[in-house]
């Protein structure tokens, strides 16, 4: 399972852990997109079905459709935890890598800021629901990893792709 901050690279890390582990990714944004960000309980479902595969990587937040079943099933919490400010650098950031056509983001692959949605997300909302996933990781007694930046992420591949 991962989940973290907007903009900290969570897809981009997802995609290169199924490639290493040769394991299934579902990128929530993409899910969510498809089926209506609204749609709470039939994704809290499809969400609850793919964690009872044998092997899975969801990657994403979406933690009012899913609360705390993919944590319960998880065997290694990978968790994206940014001060809000580098967050919210990274979003503005990817918003014009994405406008010049540098990026491309996965899931919601409309070009607007939307700071009216963003700022609160980010400052307000995200935080609590973030610690209250590591939490609940951290009383199951899961394998949690932590990165507070991209480059740690980058170097944890790395050494996963050489074992």
């Amino acid at each position: 399972m991962i989940f973290g901050d907007v903009a900290s690279g969570k897809s981009t890390f997802a995609n290169e852990l199924g490639e290493i582990t040769d394991t299934p990714v579902t990128h929530l944004d993409l899910l969510m997109d498809e089926m209506g960000r609204d749609n709470r309980a039939s994704i809290g479902g499809i969400i609850r079905d793919l964690a009872d595969e044998d092997r899975w990587i969801i990657e994403g937040n979406a933690f009012t459709k899913d609360p705390f079943y993919r944590i319960e099933r998880a065997e290694t919490i990978y968790a994206f935890d940014f001060n809000p400010l580098r967050a919210f650098g990274g979003h503005v950031q990817r918003y014009a890598r994405t406008k010049v056509g540098l990026e491309r983001r996965i899931g919601s692959n409309d070009e607007q800021l939307k700071l009216p949605y963003f700022v609160p997300y980010i400052f307000k909302n995200f935080p609590p629901r973030k610690e209250a996933a590591l939490q609940r990781a951290h009383e199951l007694d899961k394998d949690v990893v932590i990165f507070n930046r991209k480059k740690q992420a980058a170097q944890y591949l790395a050494e996963l792709a050489t074992l």
